[in-house]
């Protein structure tokens, strides 16, 4: 039965990939409807914003879309575009003169449904470019890497997200702010908030995630024991829980244990100064009998 004539379309449509989507799309009119008409929930999309090493005005904006990659190069009011398939570089290539942002913008709009990025994985690195007021994340694992940006660029991308986050990994020099969003205290499997968080204990104590890597100046030691009792409680095996903290310096290491565990080959503990901190501690125990959870990093 040829396709023309086969009457259960919908239900081939679930089994495409991205780039079958889009060659079945560009083989009629009826076919192009058919697609724009049908839920697509891509595995993966990426966009990453990759700087030119020899030109400061220059770079390249990269969005991927499961096997699908279009990278939109240039400066100012010119923009080149590419595409591949696979890692395999496609023929088709254009030049736009209009700035890059705005022609990704565009394609985004158009290929992404008005702005909805949704996918099981979806990652945001380095770049500047700021979501447009109506676009939409729909994820499970959301990763958002931008060293160097005002921490209200953070705070809009977050905004976006409108489900509940397995993991959640957000990097960038300052993270103000990012304490009053709500999907962050929701997310149920890893939270990583490495640089400067806004997180207090109040805030720690209604986190879910068990897998913990959390750089907050205003945690204090009982914030830290309560943390690490839900993480011994609730860890999973692959978990790890690993806090950069202000510590006094008469702080005993030893309070934040349970008084009934027992540590085994405890292997290094250290202190050290930190230019923005008062005092760190990294703990890190080697073994924990299985009774007491998974093993851990502190």
């Amino acid at each position: 039965m040829e396709w023309t004539n086969f009457p259960k379309k919908d239900l081939v449509l679930r089994f495409l990939d991205y780039e079958a989507r889009c060659n079945l799309r560009v083989c009629s009119k009826e076919n192009r409807d058919l697609i724009d008409s049908s839920q697509f929930v891509a595995s993966r999309i990426v966009l990453v914003d990759i700087p030119s090493n020899m030109d400061a005005e220059k770079s390249i904006l990269r969005l991927s879309i499961d096997t699908f990659t279009i990278w939109f190069i240039g400066k100012q009011e010119k923009t080149r575009i590419e595409r591949a398939w696979n890692g395999e570089p496609m023929e088709i290539c254009e030049t736009k003169l209009e700035n890059r942002v705005d022609v990704l913008k565009r394609f985004i709009e158009k290929f992404l449904k008005n702005g909805l990025f949704e996918a099981t994985t979806v990652k945001i690195i380095r770049t500047s470019m700021e979501p447009s007021d109506h676009w939409r994340i729909k994820c499970t694992d959301f990763t958002l890497i931008s060293p160097g940006t005002p921490s209200q660029w953070i705070l809009n991308w977050m905004n976006k997200v409108e489900t509940q986050l397995k993991e959640l990994d957000v990097q960038n020099w300052t993270l103000e702010g990012i304490s009053e969003i709500p999907c962050v205290l929701t997310v149920s499997d890893k939270l990583h908030l490495a640089d400067g968080a806004d997180f207090g204990d109040e805030q720690l104590a209604t986190v879910e995630a068990t897998d913990l890597q959390i750089s907050s100046t205003n945690i204090t030691p009982v914030g830290i024991k309560r943390a690490f009792e839900h993480y011994l409680k609730n860890g999973r095996p692959n978990d790890s829980l690993l806090l950069f903290v202000n510590i006094p310096e008469d702080f005993d290491l030893m309070t934040i244990f349970p008084e009934e565990m027992k540590i085994q080959n405890l292997w290094r503990i250290s202190k050290s100064a930190w230019p923005s901190r008062t005092s760190d501690l990294r703990f890190e125990p080697e073994d924990i009998p299985s009774t007491h959870g998974p093993n851990y990093r502190y």
